[in-house]
């Protein structure tokens, strides 16, 4: 096991925030300020006449030509026009009363999402002044029937408003799910959990499918969260506690040397690095003590390793390098 090669450390670690105001190279003025254009469509859905269904349809394929199927196909997962029951089964759930009530706590909770649009345009606005070619999505705001968080395709930017009331909500309770998801389903991670989809969805993991790759990639990704967030404290940016940052950085070592010692960086086991990248309680291979997606963590200390030796690098330019083992060679990364 991994934790063998954990010892106790009593050493009070002093946290020094290196991206400070001051010297956040992230902080930039940015002149162009991106206006999202955006649809409450959780209530529009949620306030058709199901007596005209069929006409309801019709104007929504003409008013969200790209949106609309990719809602009821991918999200709620009813079918669409071409479906023989697509207008009988998108009926069922407008009608249905525990999405009724559902659509209810939303429209009492979200009646202004005024503030979550901002933080979204400001990170938008961050956005296109990295890659001003890309397209700016809508933002549509949906109720997804608790099957989706964020949903992205084309020019849509899709938040669940269903999956953001908050962690003790007595729906997520109902359907089971584990603390360690629901602490995260709430207001607060809208904009971070929006342009982390939108990332995962505008630049792609392409390469050999083993630990290092993937480290590397979700490290491309956090790092990009930087860039956009500037002012958010890498707590957040992790969706880690303050005890679960504290927790990493007096293992950074222990956590390098293990990974080396056992030789994980190159095996291609899906379970496992499934568990080093993604949300869970702890991450397995360092001990129910440890903070989730200790990967993805590592795999952001790395690209920032990287960019430091290599400061003629633009953002761009990270994010379309598919190059990860190079990338990690290069990084001279030394916790």
């Amino acid at each position: 096991m991994i934790q063998k090669f954990f010892r106790f450390s009593f050493i009070i670690i002093l946290m020094v925030n290196f991206f400070s105001c001051s010297n956040n190279p992230f902080n930039i003025d940015i002149k162009e300020q991106i206006k999202v254009n955006e649809v409450r469509f959780d209530r529009e859905l949620m306030q058709v006449d199901t007596s005209k269904i069929d006409e309801a349809i019709d104007l929504f394929y003409q008013k969200y030509p790209i949106f609309f199927p990719t809602y009821t196909y991918g999200v709620i997962k009813v079918g669409g026009k071409e479906t023989r029951t697509f207008a009988h089964e998108l009926k069922r759930f407008i009608s249905d009363p525990t999405m009724r009530q559902v659509n209810k706590e939303i429209q009492e909770k979200f009646t202004d999402v005024s503030d979550v649009t901002e933080e979204i345009n400001k990170a938008l606005s961050y956005y296109h002044y990295y890659f001003p070619e890309e397209v700016i999505p809508n933002l549509y705001y949906i109720q997804s029937g608790f099957n989706q968080r964020v949903i992205v395709d084309s020019l849509v930017l899709g938040v669940a408003l269903d999956m953001c009331l908050g962690a003790d909500n007595e729906y997520y309770q109902q359907l089971g799910l584990p603390e360690y998801m629901s602490s995260k389903l709430n207001r607060e991670n809208v904009a971070i959990d929006a342009m982390r989809g939108m990332a995962w969805s505008n630049f792609s993991f392409d390469g050999e499918d083993n630990l290092a790759s993937n480290i590397i990639y979700e490290g491309k990704i956090q790092y990009l969260m930087d860039a956009l967030f500037p002012n958010k404290s890498d707590a957040e940016k992790l969706s880690y506690s303050e005890v679960q940052m504290n927790w990493i950085g007096e293992h950074e070592s222990e956590v390098w040397d293990a990974i080396l010692q056992e030789e994980m960086l190159y095996k291609t086991d899906r379970m496992k690095i499934k568990n080093m990248i993604e949300n869970a309680p702890f991450t397995q291979a360092f001990g129910n003590s440890s903070p989730p997606k200790i990967g993805v963590w590592l795999g952001w200390k790395i690209i920032k390793s990287y960019m430091a030796v290599h400061p003629e690098l633009s953002i761009p330019d990270l994010m379309v390098n598919k190059d990860y083992i190079g990338i990690l060679n290069e990084s001279n990364y030394k916790p």
